[in-house]
């Protein structure tokens, strides 16, 4: 029928220009892996959750659900163990954009629980440039 007719061509074409997409992604993930790989040999943890923050976000955009959340469990515990409550608050921000991209809890909470998480964290840190992404998700 012309209506679906109509909604395959609209795919199509969304389709289409994602795909010219494809080689940008590829190569961004490929320079963020080795970006990642890089803070991982230079054995500098305090700044491998950076990487693997970029990372997730790279992969959210691209629709790679699972591997971003891998990057977001990594980040979390680093962020835990060493006591870096700025790299968590940023780790609650991307997983809560990660949820709500995905449709699915990440790393056991809901999209709203990491802002929650992120709000709490950026009240008892004062870490106010981070506000307005807060501000941007709870609407």
């Amino acid at each position: 029928d012309e209506r679906i007719s109509g909604c395959v061509e609209r795919i199509d074409g969304a389709v289409e220009r994602i795909g010219e997409y494809d080689e940008r992604i590829r190569r961004a993930v490929e320079w963020l892996n080795q970006a990642v790989d890089g803070l991982r040999e230079a054995g500098t943890e305090h700044h491998l959750p950076r990487g693997l923050l970029a990372r997730a976000a790279c992969r959210r955009w691209a629709a790679h659900f699972p591997p971003a959340e891998r990057d977001l469990r990594e980040c979390e515990e680093i962020a835990q163990r060493g006591g870096m409550q700025l790299h968590l608050i940023d780790c609650h921000l991307e997983a809560a954009r990660l949820a709500r991209a995905s449709g699915r809890a990440v790393l056991g909470r809901t999209a709203a629980e990491h802002l929650a998480a992120a709000q709490a964290g950026i009240a008892k840190t004062g870490y106010k440039r981070r506000l307005v992404e807060a501000e941007q998700l709870r609407r």
